[in-house]
């Protein structure tokens, strides 16, 4: 292990290149048209991405279907057209009742229960391709096959990245009465370690719940520690003044900072950021580039609206969450359930590109997986067990350093519990 990981960071020349992400600048309006401009941008974005990879060049509108309906509710005339899911409902008998839509109009769509094991679960605001026919009466488009946007596998890149490492964290939660001090510092004396692992690193991401908040959940000031919010951020600022001085720091917010709670997330205010000597401060999501390396960091608050609307999805498992994220190619694929979404001029939380890398935390568990050539990690937290997760019988995963090393992807974990 020690071999792979022998370069020291600080021996190299970093840099962080931030490509896509909400400052403090964010243009969200409250105006019903921009939300409706909103999902149809993420509908073009993705309408494109399904044509071009999946032979959907030759799709039609919902109205030229339902507008020729001799035409299309023949068993040897198949129509394709790309669509939104307004609703999804399952019959008694197992199928499954949509209503889709596209620039042109809706209509109502069947799936049989046998589709529905080939595919895995179709729900309300995924984008799609469907294939199939009309009844005969053309009140129903009858689907034999889906497409969604799945990441196809990222063509490897021929661009040298230098042999250091990128640590991932998350969910510190700076303040909770049960913050895991010992194992915060045991991590933090290692950073500055003659370990090789330690020395090679040369990022660390930390996505999400720097501090636990004051006001997040009912009662919470009985679970604190410090009180004052301020006083949270800057106890972690002075924390993370010990991070080796040659590190570049990448902090993003999360459900439990002080930013709006609706998706994408700006920036931590200058305010706050005034508690920290360094560090490259940005906002949920973020896309970045770190020696080459293309990341994707969400602290993942949609998790929790993805455990209730797809049963792939589990706080077990998060990471089978995130595969559906990059099957959907949407970081909060349905809206209006817990997770709030700001209307952006633009969807940011669409995911365009497949990364390298792709991490998320809040879950509050812990993950390093491989999926169609992308790193998947699920960032570790630095608080223990809440009275939440002891009431539901959830056990985190604490106070584990997640590290890729970016020239050849090699994968390690550090357990300071």
């Amino acid at each position: 292990m020690s071999r792979k990981f022998s370069a020291k960071a600080k021996d190299f020349d970093l840099n962080v290149d931030i490509t896509k992400t909400v400052g403090a600048d964010t243009k969200a309006s409250e105006k019903v048209e921009a939300f409706r401009d909103l999902f149809l941008d993420r509908y073009k974005t993705i309408k494109r991405y399904v044509e071009m990879n999946y032979d959907f060049q030759d799709s039609v509108s919902i109205e030229t279907i339902v507008g020729n309906r001799e035409k299309y509710s023949g068993w040897d005339s198949l129509g394709r057209t790309i669509v939104m899911v307004l609703e999804a409902k399952k019959t008694r008998k197992g199928y499954l009742r949509l209503v889709v839509e596209d620039t042109s109009g809706e209509m109502d769509a069947m799936i049989s229960p046998e589709v529905l094991e080939r595919i895995g679960t179709v729900a309300t605001d995924d984008v799609i391709g469907i294939e199939g026919q009309l009844s005969k009466d053309g009140g129903i488009f009858w689907v034999r096959h889906v497409v969604f946007p799945q990441m196809i596998k990222k063509d490897k890149s021929e661009e040298e990245c230098d042999p250091v490492s990128a640590a991932f964290i998350s969910d510190i939660h700076r303040g909770a009465d049960n913050f895991l001090d010992r194992e915060w510092n045991k991590m933090l004396d290692w950073l500055n370690s003659d370990d090789p692992m330690a020395q090679n690193i040369g990022y660390l991401v930390i996505s999400g719940d720097i501090v636990d908040g004051v006001g997040v959940y009912p009662n919470q000031e009985q679970e604190l520690d410090i009180s004052d919010l301020y006083e949270q951020y800057e106890v972690t600022g002075t924390d993370l003044e010990r991070v080796p001085d040659h590190m570049e720091t990448i902090i993003l917010p999360g459900n439990h900072d002080a930013v709006r709670l609706a998706e994408p997330q700006p920036v931590l205010s200058s305010e706050v950021q005034s508690h920290f000597n360094h560090g490259h401060f940005v906002g949920n999501p973020c896309r970045f580039k770190i020696s080459g390396k293309d990341v994707l960091s969400y602290h993942g608050k949609s998790i929790d609206d993805m455990v209730m609307n797809l049963k792939e999805a589990s706080y077990e498992n998060p990471e089978n969450a995130m595969k559906q994220m990059l099957k959907r190619r949407h970081l909060a694929p349905q809206w209006g359930v817990k997770n709030q979404i700001a209307s952006e001029p633009t969807d940011m939380l669409t995911i365009e590109t497949t990364p390298d890398i792709f991490v998320t935390g809040h879950t509050h568990g812990h993950c390093m997986q491989k999926y169609q050539d992308v790193q998947l990690i699920v960032s570790s937290t630095w608080q223990g067990q809440t009275s939440f997760q002891k009431m539901v019988g959830f056990e985190p995963k604490p106070a584990i350093v997640s590290v890729v090393k970016l020239d050849d992807g090699e994968a390690a974990t550090v357990n300071f519990s």
